[in-house]
């Protein structure tokens, strides 16, 4: 049996999607290769009948932890390795041999993860994106000509028989989901702007905030606002607002009659996928990431121009009033994910990617402190300056909370004049 190295930032459920992307990967193939993961997370080694666990610092980029990562991948000999969002391992790439076949995973359509997933592209088999946004985006970062070394490959689902949706479209109380807590490019303010028109409202809905409640700029001493949970009143349509276990938020999602995920950026969302396998009728906005390869709008879900809360409110509402004519988009949701979004889709093009004997890459150059050297320091400008850009963005956001949080007491004024009328 081949033996297969997956080298991923974190492998700890419950951290993400890379892990969740990592576990999965593992019972795909667990059974098919001897499988090594060499991880980022503090986790103890072990060994069982699947697979080994190998804990590495993948931050770390100097030249003696380059030297202990090539030293393991040279003694465990493997056919494959997978990399899954390592800065260290990409340094590394050009000294890898050249028979063994490495394929990168970028798990954001944009940014510093697929900076990561493209870089030292020559020396890579393959990159998979997860959407076409983010295959275009490394094709044209790292100006790849050879348009087959990136392919698309979306997020999976074990499938569902899905006998038991009627009760969701029979629903006189809508529940209405919204996963991304307060991640900045899951869009939270525009979401929050919407539930305030809705809330203003006579109408009744279940409403689901999942996910980190806490703001930009929590930890600061000085800062007392800390939370969503803080802008909205306390009223019986909000059912849950904040962080919830893994089995309870899947049984959230795949309750959900609306599901929104407004992103301005993606890279396939498995929320999403969660949603559609169990039908629903997903709310998406048309900012170029993962989201819309996978709707079709008005056939499997809605889209609507990103940041358009009161175009998000207003769809809302309709599906609350007229929610007979939107039956045929619960069914469709299912359908999309049954064709592209199940398993056995996704079993077929990783199996055909790992199978695929095209010309061997050449690798295996010298390493030594001087060449290792001229590689990392490229990435490490890399992580710099999307570190700058990142605080750029956290304030940007921070300030987009606080004048939030001041239109939120204006809110609360008219809400409850309604609410005494």
């Amino acid at each position: 049996m081949d033996k297969l190295v997956l080298i991923t930032s974190s492998f700890k459920t419950g951290k993400g999607g890379i892990a969740s992307y990592a576990n999965d990967f593992v019972s795909a193939f667990f059974d098919k290769f001897q499988i090594l993961v060499i991880t980022g997370d503090y986790i103890k080694p072990s060994h069982n009948n699947d697979f080994r666990i190998e804990q590495f610092d993948l931050n770390k980029v100097d030249f003696i932890n380059a030297r202990m990562l090539l030293n393991l991948i040279k003694i465990e000999k493997p056919s494959i390795i997978i990399n899954s969002d390592s800065v260290l391992f990409p340094c590394i790439l050009p000294f890898i041999q050249s028979n063994i076949k490495v394929i990168s995973i970028s798990h954001f359509f944009n940014g510093i993860l697929a900076k990561k997933a493209g870089y030292n592209s020559k020396y890579l088999n393959n990159i998979i994106a997860l959407s076409t946004y983010g295959k275009l985006y490394i094709e044209r970062y790292y100006k790849i000509k050879d348009l087959s070394k990136t392919v698309v490959v979306y997020n999976f689902l074990h499938g569902s028989d899905n006998k038991n949706i009627d009760h969701k479209k029979d629903r006189k109380i809508l529940k209405i989901v919204y996963p991304g807590g307060v991640a900045i490019h899951k869009e939270p303010i525009v979401v929050a702007k919407a539930l305030y028109k809705l809330l203003l409202t006579k109408y009744d809905f279940e409403f689901y905030w999942l996910g980190n409640p806490m703001i930009v700029g929590a930890g600061w001493k000085f800062v007392q606002l800390k939370s969503i949970i803080q802008f909205f009143p306390d009223d019986y349509r909000i059912k849950k607002m904040g962080r919830v276990e893994r089995a309870e938020s899947i049984e959230i999602i795949k309750a959900a009659n609306i599901f929104l995920l407004p992103s301005k950026g993606e890279g396939c969302p498995i929320s999403l996928v969660e949603a559609m396998k169990y039908s629903c009728v997903p709310i998406i906005s048309n900012a170029r990431h993962g989201s819309l390869d996978i709707i079709q709008d008005n056939i499997s879900g809605l889209i609507i121009p990103q940041g358009n809360y009161k175009l998000l409110y207003e769809k809302i509402v309709d599906i609350i009033q007229n929610h007979q004519k939107y039956m045929e988009l619960y069914d469709n949701s299912k359908k999309r994910f049954d064709t592209i979004l199940e398993k056995s889709v996704w079993m077929e093009k990783m199996q055909n990617l790992i199978d695929c004997n095209e010309i061997i890459i050449k690798r295996d150059l010298t390493f030594g402190f001087l060449p290792y050297i001229k590689h990392s320091s490229r990435m490490k400008f890399i992580i710099i300056c999307e570190f700058i850009k990142d605080r750029f963005v956290q304030l940007k956001f921070f300030i987009s909370f606080r004048i939030l949080f001041i239109r939120s007491k204006f809110f609360l004024k008219e809400y409850l004049k309604n609410k005494t009328m």
